[in-house]
């Protein structure tokens, strides 16, 4: 790091100050705020050690299925829902080829305001999407089922 880059970071303090970014962060008697010298000054904390173990079991679950099983499964799921909701009067507007396709599938409708079918779908259906953009969204994983995605069909207001 040049001199410049240092001078800035001695210069700019973090908001909070806590056990991790004083120089002598493990010498828990020892109550000496001097700051660290880099970038280590703005972790004030202790590491979000739950969020790295979900983290951990989440990875370590996806490596088990296999991530081409995992990718297999998200596409069936998201081509069964826009065949479902292309059936019910929506229109899809989330690529939905071979080629380009993802794990979302946003639809749409001219004909019922998407913000009260969202309340709805949330309220009266206990049923989580998003709205993004004026558009319904829907995001499966691989351990949904297709029972949930009808679920999903059935509780839209049809045209």
């Amino acid at each position: 790091m040049d001199a410049e880059r240092r001078e800035l970071i001695e210069s700019t303090r973090p908001l909070t100050v806590g056990w991790m970014n004083v120089i002598n962060a493990q010498d828990y008697g020892n109550y000496d705020y001097t700051l660290k010298p880099d970038a280590g000054r703005y972790e004030c904390g202790t590491y979000n050690v739950p969020g790295l173990l979900g983290l951990k079991a989440a990875v370590e679950l996806l490596m088990d299925v296999g991530i081409d099983a995992v990718s297999k499964r998200l596409y069936e799921l998201t081509s069964y829902l826009a065949e479902g909701v292309t059936r019910k009067g929506y229109r899809v507007v989330s690529p939905r080829d071979h080629e380009q396709w993802s794990g979302s599938v946003a639809f749409t409708t001219h004909v019922h305001e998407q913000k009260e079918i969202f309340t709805r779908l949330r309220k009266e259906h206990r049923i989580e999407i998003a709205l993004r953009e004026n558009r319904l969204r829907c995001s499966p994983h691989f351990y949904n089922t297709r029972e949930q995605l009808d679920r999903l069909i059935e509780a839209l207001p049809s045209h």
